[in-house]
């Protein structure tokens, strides 16, 4: 990174890359991301919480942030609609929870294994008890896109 040198790097300099990307699609293939859905997943629809201490709280990740996620369109050159999700990461641990509750779809459970020696790198994902992502040391800048087929909670 530009201005930063020596073994050990200021805070400036410290990665985190603690964002999962997911798409979610419904049985059809269609990206339920897309706002002009009819049963779209939506800011307003969507909560997340952080498992911490054995309880679900919200995220306090700032501002620019609230809770805990964004939904992007353009992320590449297709222009596909993900969410961007800060995944739960806890000091003094290497693996953490969170919980991503929908208005209508079940609740889906994210759990992550980092490493937080030098910033916070996420490198395992699982999704509702399913491996789905795991990069070695030497492929974590490589795309880490999820892809989840949702189908509508039976309420």
């Amino acid at each position: 990174m530009t201005g930063c040198s020596g073994v050990s790097p200021p805070p400036c300099c410290i990665g985190m890359q603690k964002d999962v990307l997911i798409k979610y699609v419904n049985e059809k293939g269609e990206n339920l991301l897309n706002p002009d859905h009819l049963h779209a997943i939506t800011m307003q629809n969507t909560d997340v919480y952080y498992l911490i201490n054995g309880k679900k709280k919200k995220p306090d990740v700032g501002l620019d942030n609230p809770k805990g996620f964004h939904i992007i369109q353009g992320f590449d050159t297709t222009g596909v609609y993900l969410m961007q999700l800060y995944a739960n990461t806890l000091l003094n641990q290497n693996t953490a929870t969170t919980y991503i509750t929908f208005k209508e779809y079940p609740t889906d459970t994210l759990k992550v294994k980092y490493d937080n020696s030098n910033g916070v790198t996420v490198y395992k994902t699982w999704y509702n008890g399913n491996l789905r992502m795991d990069q070695s040391i030497f492929q974590r800048n490589k795309s880490k896109v999820i892809v989840v087929t949702k189908h509508l909670s039976e309420k």
